[in-house]
């Protein structure tokens, strides 16, 4: 009985699909059925007769969309039926009744032709953007003025292609953005991509800090960390932050502006191994000193002094020693380079 009942069904939905085939739309493709008591879901493909309603396609091939060549709308595969694209039609544009099929596709094409033209102009636009964070990236690492970028490269590059290429490269190489402004925001970027790619490794292992406070030319003192960590069994140093002392360079300061800092990235002490600082009191006092706070938080950290501070100690201590070796070092090198000019002539 079951068996009767699927197939009488399965006739049913059979005889309901050859029916719409035999219709004036003759646009079934495909007939899916989510149960064997649901009505069948069709999908209806594109006719070229369409154009005369002033109705392209657009979307998936196997399901695809009426767009409407004169105003650009879009609407559902439901819709690609000559009786709704027809309402449509004469709904919109009934100033259009009297127009061929040649109109149409002449407007289609037209149509085609700006996209081209628009998606070309998008392409321009990304390669100058791109050339542009090239250019910041080397001004950054060259540690040049950023005016350098339009005074200097941009002109240089603008003479160089108009004598190689032509008048037309030169104008494509105008448009790249290189003002004073767009080299400081492309390089503001780097240093926040770069600073969001150590945090986010840093939130997978524990790492050990290198901290120092110094006074810059504005006589502003400033808080400089380091991080070390291991990233696939490579150990990476890498440039943590710099943040201002607004007061003072007090050990509780220091100690608060590195606390908020890593807090506001989700980092805690915790996952700290070790520090490394000078021989300030305010970082290695015994009771309120950075580091005895952060050894407070995490018992188990590790501190280190730093081993240029310490090599400094040692210049002082041995000064005379130091400058009677230096003072060697030289008259051998001087030596040397007085044996090599004597010894260019007999070669």
């Amino acid at each position: 009985m079951h068996a009767a009942e699927f197939i009488h069904k399965f006739l049913k939905s059979k005889l309901d699909s050859d029916k719409s085939e035999s219709s004036e739309n003759k646009q079934l493709s495909s007939s899916e059925s989510t149960s064997a008591g649901k009505k069948a879901k069709f999908r209806w493909l594109y006719c070229d007769d369409y154009l005369k309603f002033g109705f392209h396609w657009t979307g998936d091939e196997q399901m695809p969309s009426p767009l409407c060549v004169v105003c650009g709308q879009k609407l559902s595969n439901e819709a690609m039926v000559p009786s709704k694209l027809k309402r449509h039609f004469i709904t919109n544009h009934s100033n259009l009744q009297t127009k061929t099929i040649v109109y149409f596709q002449r407007l289609f094409q037209a149509n085609s032709r700006q996209s081209k033209l628009f998606q070309k102009a998008m392409t321009v636009s990304e390669r100058a953007q791109i050339t542009s964070y090239e250019v910041a990236e080397i001004i950054a690492l060259k540690s040049k003025s950023h005016v350098l970028a339009v005074s200097v490269i941009l002109s240089a590059c603008q003479k160089m292609v108009k004598v190689m290429l032509g008048d037309k490269a030169d104008q494509e190489i105008s448009k790249i953005p290189l003002s004073n402004n767009i080299i400081q925001r492309r390089i503001i970027d780097f240093s926040d991509n770069i600073e969001q790619s150590v945090l986010a490794k840093l939130n997978n292992c524990q790492f050990a800090l290198q901290i120092d406070e110094s006074t810059d030319i504005s006589n502003h003192a400033q808080l400089i960390a380091f991080v070390r960590f291991i990233d696939e069994g490579v150990i990476i140093n890498q440039f943590l932050c710099c943040k201002n002392l607004p007061s003072t360079t007090k050990d509780q300061d220091v100690f608060d502006i590195l606390t908020t800092y890593l807090k506001k990235h989700g980092l805690s002490l915790d996952s700290c191994v070790g520090t490394c600082t000078d021989g300030a009191p305010s970082m290695v006092g015994s009771i309120k000193g950075f580091v005895s706070l952060v050894e407070k938080r995490n018992p188990t950290i590790v501190r280190t002094h730093c081993f240029l501070h310490r090599e400094v100690f040692v210049a002082k201590i041995a000064q005379n020693e130091l400058k009677e070796m230096l003072s060697e070092v030289i008259e051998i090198v001087n030596f040397i380079k007085l044996v090599q000019l004597s010894l260019e002539p007999l070669s």
